[in-house]
């Protein structure tokens, strides 16, 4: 019956809007920043650690999902058994078998999922990525927490580069870049700003509350979430949700290390509150000079590689023995398997995180 390691914390009806609401502001008092989270959801571990995602089980009524967990976009859909794939580089027609998402498939179920009449998804990703859908509400059960009436949509067509054991994608940032649009014709949707930055006045995009702003707004737990990845063949790590890992969980790596509080801000030129960028001190390795690459980043569980400014990547590249080439092909350096990395850490809120030499 269709009824009513580093750790990130932050904040995070039915409703389709095209203004967006400023996210409230919740200090993080101490009790809630040592609070061990009592809703944990194991991650799956990648196949493929250097260019695989992490995912974790979800369910729609009784069905169970694996989906991508992405922290640098919001959208939440899930493939069919209809779901029209593409050929990522050439956008030809391929069969299902072939689909990038190659994870059990959600039936249509009116039990558990039910269409918005009159409007219909269009998602683009950054390295090319399509899926255009049916929009609707549906019963999601996510980390034991039931979410009735959660907004998610379902690919019609979908065109993707990645390849893996998932079923859709779990975007987990805020509600200023969902995207959804009027109607049923995709060739008659006008984004606010296209992929040059460019602002259009007649764009026709809605928004909708992603799943973390649905569960923080019914205050179905506390406003915190943490990614503890794990490099274990056997588990991914966790994701907690209303508190923090336990460090002496053995599902993750946790080691003792320092410890750094930094604000989520605004990406810079923006007015509105998209992904989760924070401010990053420096670069640290040999050579550096202090506050070397220093700026905003962005804390994006979706994304593999390390994104730095072009002069701290060629110095690390050049660090590894024997120094990583650049690549035109993969867009970017590759390092021999049996290099030597460099020593490497990121300094954040006056503190240093070293990264795994093995990452």
């Amino acid at each position: 019956m269709f009824s009513p390691l580093l750790k990130l914390f932050l904040l995070g009806s039915i409703s389709i809007s095209q203004t967006i609401a400023k996210p409230a502001i919740i200090p993080r008092s101490p009790t809630n920043k040592y609070q061990i989270s009592p809703y944990i959801i194991p991650l799956n571990p990648p196949k493929k650690v250097w260019i695989d995602n992490f995912s974790a089980s979800i369910r729609i009524g009784n069905h169970t999902l694996n989906a991508v967990l992405d922290t640098g976009s919001s959208n939440i859909w899930f493939m069919t058994p209809s779901t029209q794939c593409a050929d990522p580089q050439t956008g030809d027609p391929i069969p299902s078998s072939e689909c990038g998402y190659r994870g059990p498939k959600y039936t249509p179920d009116p039990s558990s999922f039910m269409a918005i009449p009159d409007v219909h998804a269009n998602i683009s990703y950054v390295i090319g990525d399509v899926m255009n859908g049916i929009h609707g509400v549906g019963n999601v059960t996510f980390g034991g927490l039931q979410v009735d009436y959660q907004q998610l949509s379902l690919a019609t067509y979908a065109k993707s580069s990645y390849d893996g054991p998932w079923s859709g994608l779990i975007g987990l940032a805020y509600q200023s870049i969902t995207t959804i649009y009027p109607g049923v014709d995709p060739s008659k949707d006008i984004p606010c700003i296209d992929s040059l930055k460019a602002t259009s006045k007649n764009c026709n995009l809605l928004h909708y509350r992603p799943l973390l702003s649905t569960i923080f707004q019914r205050n179905l737990t506390k406003p915190i979430f943490a990614f503890a990845m794990s490099r274990s063949k056997e588990t991914g790590g966790i994701m907690t949700l209303g508190g923090i890992p336990d460090p002496n969980d053995a599902q993750i790596n946790a080691t003792n290390g320092p410890e750094a509080t930094v604000p989520i801000e605004r990406e810079e030129g923006s007015t509105e509150y998209s992904e989760y960028y924070i401010p990053v001190d420096g670069l640290n390795f040999t050579g550096a000079a202090a506050g070397a690459g220093k700026g905003q980043y962005l804390v994006d569980t979706g994304t593999v590689p390390n994104i730095v400014p072009q002069e701290q990547a060629e110095a690390i590249n050049a660090l590894f023995d024997p120094p990583a080439v650049y690549n035109k092909t993969k867009g970017g350096s590759i390092a021999q398997c049996n290099a030597t990395a460099p020593d490497i850490s990121v300094e954040i809120g006056g503190q240093l995180f070293g990264i795994n030499r093995k990452n």
